[in-house]
């Protein structure tokens, strides 16, 4: 019985020092890769150090200011001459207008107007007060004089774009208008056979 008892006990042992042997698997570094598999490079062998260094010089006539610097793309017009007329681009008109100080009336009196002009001269001050809907449509120039700080005016006609827009307002407008942009002190306005007389700048009928 001890015979057997001891028997059982060396097999025991015996498989227990089998299971504490050392692995003979090698590491992935030292088996033999196989045929037709190529080895990767590593982060370490594509260094950003191994790269070479490319140096940007600025050439010594390289134009600068508002003509440019390095690095700035030339471009050209297109030629769309090829195309059909209806096809091509319609190329944009330069303005020509002027800003105008228009003096206009409200309900709560004359206030300022920044508006586009033709032209800063009588003509273009009239036709600005017709579009602001402070004169009536198709009020025009006839004459118009200036000598220093004293001009005359005469208009083919005078009447207001809004039948509550007094003559007195409206003349208040006119020659505000022709004062605060052609530089002057008075104005004498005449609508074909009446006269006005000569005005100056009023604030009488501004708006506060």
């Amino acid at each position: 019985m001890k015979k057997t008892i001891s028997f059982a006990a060396a097999v025991i042992a015996a498989l227990a020092l089998s299971a504490c042997t050392p692995s003979d698997i090698t590491s992935g570094e030292n088996q033999q890769r196989p045929e037709g598999v190529t080895e990767t490079q590593t982060q370490d062998a594509m260094s950003l150090k191994d790269k070479p260094t490319v140096e940007y010089t600025i050439p010594a006539d390289a134009p600068t200011g508002v003509d440019g610097g390095p690095g700035v793309m030339e471009t050209t017009a297109v030629d769309d001459s090829y195309y059909p007329e209806d096809k091509r681009g319609v190329a944009e008109e330069s303005s020509t207008s002027e800003i105008a100080c228009l003096y206009v009336p409200t309900a709560d009196g004359i206030v300022q107007s920044l508006s586009d002009v033709s032209a800063m001269d009588a003509d273009g001050l009239i036709a600005g007060l017709v579009a602001e809907g402070v004169l009536g449509s198709g009020t025009e120039v006839t004459a118009f004089s200036q000598a220093g700080s004293t001009a005359s005016l005469s208009l083919n006609k005078l009447t207001a774009a809004a039948p509550d827009i007094s003559d007195e307002v409206l003349l208040a407008c006119i020659v505000n208008t022709f004062t605060e942009n052609l530089g002057m002190d008075s104005l004498s306005v005449k609508d074909g056979g009446q006269d006005f007389g000569t005005l100056s700048y009023t604030d009488e009928y501004n708006a506060t």
